[in-house]
């Protein structure tokens, strides 16, 4: 309990430190804040209203509707303190049934391995290890027991079906080499006087249930009010929601950050494609305009007035270039130097392309236009080029993602046709 307090107190105090210190994970810090304070609440409600409503029976389904699972809490003073105990409650039976228990085949240098957490042959109170091979494998080993009903062929003791304190068991091992086999005989002794008190009272309480069980035409079982001579006191368990709630939280966080994080992938995605889909554009124009005698900067300004003029009659035109190409021109307004903002420009649209555009236009003020208009067009040659390269890339990409609903459409088409013909034919 001291625990789950701590914990909730250091998630909200934790919460609201980033919540107020680092507004980037302001989003984060509210979703585990109002987890945390959730999870916290429900926890001291819980807390504060664990009265536990005792048990005397529990009810059993119908019969066909078949077995059900449940969860108890089990006190029994000075042995357990409300731990839990879960019982598999039968399903009504309408009839008696005969339980069948077949247990299959499981040796003397045996003795040291079969012991499993034992100690000694002469006292057996845990489960036994049975191997199937010795000597590094070369030996097979099959095991048989001469009672099935105390132990079965995977080593495991069956205490529920002890009706004595002890029992001694023969065990018969078969050793295989080769062609040659050997056979060895011992004896385990097992013994409930080695189980603790919890072990004993646990055996006696499921020879209980299981009793109550096989009772037909019950609709409840009774509790078992007392096992190997102690008092017992059922507890209806309770489920909590406080983790549950936290858990969410954590959940809603991780969920956020991945759209998020998908949401910038696909805008920084878009924004590459529509720097590539402008640049043959922007090229040609520079280009055509500084043929024509205007300058860079003058070209520069031109396009950036038409993109304005074009997005005040187009709402919701958004064209990345030419945003950077505005971004530039203001820059060169509030005193950056022409080349120092070309290279702001290139270094903000970070494609090769651009980066290439800024490098002519950089040698063109630098050294005049001399040799500058030859590579521009050049540039805008190759920029159309690539452009119809990528539209017909684009366009066999397009055709293969029909292929899939055409051939759908094909089957359909068949379908039709040659049902109503089968039809027809058997008529």
């Amino acid at each position: 309990m001291v625990l789950f307090l701590l914990l909730y107190l250091l998630i909200i105090g934790g919460s609201l430190f980033v919540f107020f210190r680092y507004n980037k994970y302001s989003r984060y810090a509210l979703i585990l804040l109002v987890s945390g304070i959730l999870a916290g609440g429900c926890f001291f409600l819980e807390t504060l209203f664990s009265g536990n409503e005792t048990a005397t029976s529990v009810s059993r389904n119908p019969a066909g509707e078949g077995d059900r699972d449940l969860n108890l809490t089990l006190e029994a003073p000075n042995i357990m303190d409300g731990e839990p105990y879960d019982i598999v409650v039968k399903e009504q039976k309408l009839s008696l049934s005969a339980v069948e228990i077949l247990f299959e085949e499981a040796g003397d240098e045996l003795e040291k391995k079969i012991l499993g957490e034992n100690e000694s042959l002469d006292c057996i109170t845990k489960d036994l290890y049975l191997p199937n091979t010795l000597q590094e494998g070369k030996v097979q080993v099959s095991l048989r027991f001469d009672d099935y009903e105390r132990i079965d062929s995977n080593g495991k003791i069956l205490w529920e079906n002890f009706h004595e304190d002890s029992y001694l068991i023969k065990v018969t091992a078969e050793f295989s080499c080769q062609e040659e086999s050997a056979f060895v005989e011992f004896y385990l002794h097992l013994s409930m006087e080695g189980l603790s008190e919890k072990e004993k009272l646990l055996l006696a309480l499921s020879k209980e249930i299981q009793g109550e069980n096989e009772q037909a035409g019950k609709e409840s079982i009774a509790l078992p009010q007392n096992a190997n001579g102690q008092e017992l006191i059922w507890y209806k368990r309770k489920d909590s929601l406080h983790l549950s709630i936290l858990f969410l939280g954590f959940i809603g966080i991780v969920l956020i950050y991945v759209s998020e994080k998908q949401k910038k992938e696909k805008a920084a995605k878009e924004r590459s494609t529509g720097l590539s889909r402008d640049y043959p554009n922007i090229v040609g124009q520079i280009s055509m305009l500084t043929g024509a005698g205007m300058t860079v900067l003058g070209a520069w300004e031109k396009l950036s007035a038409g993109y304005l003029l074009q997005k005040e009659q187009q709402v919701g035109v958004n064209r990345p270039a030419f945003e950077e190409m505005l971004l530039c021109l203001r820059e060169i307004q509030d005193g950056v130097g022409e080349v120092r903002a070309y290279e702001r420009f290139g270094v903000r649209c970070a494609q090769p392309a651009y980066r290439k555009l800024v490098s002519l236009l950089i040698q063109g003020i630098r050294k005049g236009p001399v040799g500058m208009q030859k590579l521009l067009d050049q540039e805008a040659e190759t920029a159309f080029t690539e452009r119809k390269q990528r539209a017909k890339q684009l366009g066999e990409e397009a055709g293969t993602k029909l292929l899939l609903p055409m051939g759908l459409m094909l089957v359909l088409v068949f379908v039709i046709l040659l049902v109503p013909a089968g039809i027809s034919m058997q008529l």
